[in-house]
């Protein structure tokens, strides 16, 4: 039985000291048929020499997309996708690698589903690739799209970097957004709106690099602030309202300064609240009934 050809797109941005093992772990695969596609947006390090190095030394062809300018990784993704020539797609940060079964399994899922794309659990790992989790991600079980959908407006569950899927999934959806920063969760509710239900492996088939975590208090506010951004306008009957809602009132409670960002888009949203529209436009007051409440509650 012929082998569907599966497009491996490999990314990195001065992943130089892991670029070995990830090419290593592609060419360990028990899957046959892979086009290769390699890309670096920019490095300062030498991520571009460690690539051709391991494609010399391995006698390993492959498309190769190497940016002089940093354009950031969407811009560099997209960019591989069109280079991109096979049936299935997978795209990888060249600082995490692969179990020698993931795209065997993935085809092989896909196929006997027939869906459209799929997702597997990861092992976590340190910076010298010690297991630090069996099981990093939390996905949930879920029997339809739109039991999916409603799990995706509480959070995000479909992990890029496990996420494997039909090339034909892009023409449907298109390419990953630039006007995010949460390109992923953008992507996964593009695909929900689309009505595509992600399948899940719930074996851990790729090792997921873990780094130190700097996010300052500014950016994990920004972060759920984008959060919320993308529900509104992925929920454009309001038939999420309720979930919206209490992510805004939760981000007023707490203080988030960069809640101005999505008053303006929320003023427009089918499913505006009341009680979230005056939080949004008296959030000082909104905290000080808040904990008045409480206290009140709790005597």
């Amino acid at each position: 039985m012929s082998q569907p050809l599966v497009s491996i797109i490999v990314v990195s941005y001065n992943h130089a000291r892991f670029i070995t093992e990830n090419l290593d772990s592609i060419k360990a695969q028990s899957y046959g048929n892979i086009e290769l596609i390699v890309a670096d947006d920019a490095s300062q390090d030498n991520s571009i020499a460690t690539f051709d190095k391991w494609l010399a030394e391995n006698d390993v062809s492959a498309k190769k997309n190497y940016h002089k300018i940093n354009t950031g990784l969407t811009t560099m993704v997209n960019e591989c996708l069109k280079m991109a020539k096979g049936e299935y797609v997978k795209l990888i940060a060249a600082d995490d690698f692969l179990h020698i079964n993931y795209i065997e399994r993935c085809v092989d899922s896909l196929i006997k589903t027939n869906m459209k794309a799929v997702i597997t659990n990861a092992f976590a790992v340190d910076k010298e690739s010690q297991i630090i989790s069996d099981a990093y991600f939390d996905i949930p079980s879920y029997g339809s799209q739109s039991e999916m959908a409603e799990i995706l407006m509480h959070y995000n569950f479909v992990p890029g970097s496990t996420l494997f899927l039909a090339k034909d999934v892009f023409e449907k959806v298109g390419h990953y957004a630039h006007d995010t920063i949460l390109e992923d969760y953008n992507f996964a509710l593009r695909m929900a709106k689309a009505e595509l239900i992600i399948g899940v492996i719930r074996n851990s088939l790729i090792y997921y690099r873990r780094h130190e975590n700097n996010l300052t208090v500014t950016k994990i506010e920004r972060l759920q602030v984008e959060r919320i951004k993308e529900q509104i306008l992925f929920d454009e009957s309001g038939s999420y309202s309720g979930i919206v809602s209490t992510n805004i009132l939760r981000e007023i409670v707490v203080g988030n300064s960069s809640l101005p960002l999505i008053r303006s888009l929320y003023q427009n949203y089918r499913g505006r609240d009341k009680r979230a529209m005056i939080g949004l436009r008296y959030p000082k007051l909104y905290r000080l009934l808040f904990r008045l409440k409480n206290k009140l509650s709790s005597k």
